[in-house]
């Protein structure tokens, strides 16, 4: 009893580090990359301005108008303070939730059309969690871009960073972090929580028609400045609101990480610097693998009655019979991701 105990142990420890050590990654990359532009003449006094202040004074961005107003100076010292406020946000707690892998896989078939609930973004577990995903979301496989996962925190009416628990907050902010072009870093988002109605291609939608009205390059104090393409923030925005919304829900499957401490909900920081990780989707997530594995023995062995079958009678075994068995079995490919979480939490499996 006692060995095995030592072997079941030895896994967490190890999966803990590794986590560890992506968090590491991500906290020097933004620290290098912050510290990159405050060497740049003009960003600086911006940057620090903006840091001292809460944040830079933009225009709310409710149309491309008010988007195209902005300058470049403007977006990029406004970009580089919210990232470095969320990292310092983060780091009050350092709450990180670590997602399944199939969950993630599973909750992202969410229908683009389906309209995003209003309310249910108030109901974070812990405030201002990073969110990893077990396996980083490919977002372009020939450059090697994916999302490794993102920052949650929260927005007041002036559009200040605060706490996603804060009592000021108004909308949930996502800050991304990726790895692009072989380095991880942080940067890159949006707001959830501050409009009614909205679906996930409404969504992407407004982050393109705001992204092509901001000016693309600029000088700034003599030097040639751009803005990084769309692309990362276009293509993550699915995964990133099906795990958040699912985060948000009445009771997702969430437990603490042997070995890690999480702070209580609502509670200020601590002094420790050791990450409170939890583990989302632990059950959930073993129980589609479980599903899976059923359906798949299931229709390999009816592939094989049916082969033999038709071996002796000579009936066809093609496509039109494979479609029918997979509608018969209740499981299709283009099912929701809310479908497969039923089928995977039946007590059959």
């Amino acid at each position: 009893m006692w060995r095995w105990w030592r072997v079941t142990q030895k896994r967490p420890t190890a999966r803990l580090k590794a986590v560890e050590a992506v968090i590491e990654d991500l906290l020097a990359s933004e620290h290098a990359n912050y510290a990159s532009y405050l060497r740049v003449p003009g960003l600086a006094e911006d940057i620090k301005s903006g840091l001292a202040a809460g944040g830079v004074d933009l225009p709310d961005v409710q149309t491309a108008e008010e988007a195209g107003a902005m300058t470049l100076r403007e977006v990029m010292a406004s970009g580089v303070v919210d990232d470095r406020l969320t990292i310092l946000q983060w780091k009050k707690l350092r709450i990180v939730y670590r997602i399944d892998a199939d969950l993630a896989s599973a909750l992202a078939q969410t229908d683009h059309a389906a309209r995003l609930p209003y309310d249910v973004f108030t109901r974070l577990p812990h405030p201002d969690p990073l969110v990893l995903f077990d396996s980083p979301v490919v977002l372009d496989q020939v450059a090697g871009d994916a999302l490794l996962g993102f920052v949650v925190t929260g927005r007041d009416e002036g559009q200040r960073l605060v706490s996603s628990h804060s009592p000021t907050s108004i909308c949930l902010a996502v800050t991304l972090c990726t790895l692009q072009k072989g380095r991880r870093g942080v940067g890159g988002g949006f707001s959830l929580g501050s409009q009614d109605d909205l679906t996930v291609s409404d969504l992407i939608a407004f982050l393109s028609s705001t992204y092509e009205a901001i000016p693309k390059s600029e000088e700034i104090a003599g030097q040639g400045a751009s803005l990084p393409p769309l692309g990362c923030t276009d293509l993550a925005v699915p995964s990133v609101v099906s795990v958040l919304t699912y985060l948000c829900s009445e009771s997702p499957d969430i437990r603490p990480r042997p070995g890690a401490i999480p702070g209580p909900r609502g509670s200020v920081g601590r002094g420790d610097k050791a990450p409170r990780i939890w583990d989302v989707g632990w059950r959930v997530g073993a129980a589609l693998r479980a599903y899976q594995r059923v359906e798949h023995r299931g229709m390999a062995v009816e592939r094989r009655s049916a082969r033999t079958s038709g071996a002796l009678t000579g009936t066809p075994t093609g496509s039109d019979r494979a479609g029918r068995r997979a509608s018969s079995s209740g499981f299709h490919p283009s099912s929701s991701a809310y479908e497969m979480l039923i089928l995977a939490s039946c007590p059959a499996l």
